[in-house]
């Protein structure tokens, strides 16, 4: 009887196990059919749509940010890591923001796959200056498969603000559909430890992003 008795909490156990709480849960804009997944114990915050992004001023009537969001996985997680993600701040655990702007005008006509990897941190990591070829290193580049619809790339990369410095990660998708109007970008980094002690995990951020057609 003790063991029927045990034998039954294992199978409690077990099953307990198996129904609760998925890992991730989904963030999303209806409006923009856009979502992604992101893992349940990070803290997600809208960023504000009002402010000066790094596209070129003199596209400034061209560009509106439509949606921002950024997650953070640190237990104190603050909006400012955003900013420090995009400083080349090395940051312990992952950030991520997600963007969806209306572009339109000269803009879009003149926009090109290394015109939107450019506009997150004003350089395109697939074509640096010679002068900060030391502090850009590229691990991987894939276009984005032509069933989705959008025109656009992913590209993991080193940064350093110097050379001195150790190597900041971080996986970037960024797309754009002239026939809608929008453009996107997808990124998630931190120091190069953090992305290799979390890489499956922002691998599954990253290509969970979506944008339903």
């Amino acid at each position: 009887m003790a063991r029927l008795r045990w034998c039954g909490l294992v199978l409690l156990a077990v099953i307990g196990a198996s129904c609760g709480q998925p890992k991730f849960r989904i963030v999303n804009n209806g409006a923009e059919k856009t979502y992604t997944k992101i893992p349940r114990a990070w803290t997600e915050f809208p960023v504000s749509t009002e402010r000066t992004d790094r596209i070129d001023p003199k596209f400034s009537e061209d560009v509106s940010l439509l949606w921002s969001i950024g997650f953070d996985a640190d237990p104190k997680s603050d909006v400012a890591h955003v900013t420090q993600l995009f400083a080349f701040d090395a940051l312990d655990f992952p950030v991520g923001q997600l963007n969806v702007y209306q572009i339109q005008g000269n803009y879009a006509q003149n926009l090109s796959l290394a015109g939107a990897r450019t506009d997150p941190f004003g350089v395109d990591p697939l074509n640096v200056p010679d002068k900060v070829q030391d502090l850009v290193e590229v691990g991987d580049y894939q276009p984005l498969a032509p069933s989705t619809g959008l025109q656009g790339s992913r590209v993991i990369f080193n940064v350093r603000p110097n050379a001195d410095s150790p190597w900041n990660t971080y996986d970037m998708v960024t797309a754009f559909d002239q026939s809608r109007k929008r453009m996107y970008t997808m990124i998630v980094g931190c120091s190069g430890k953090c992305f290799e002690d979390n890489r499956h995990e922002i691998s599954q951020i990253v290509t969970s992003w979506k944008v339903d057609r």
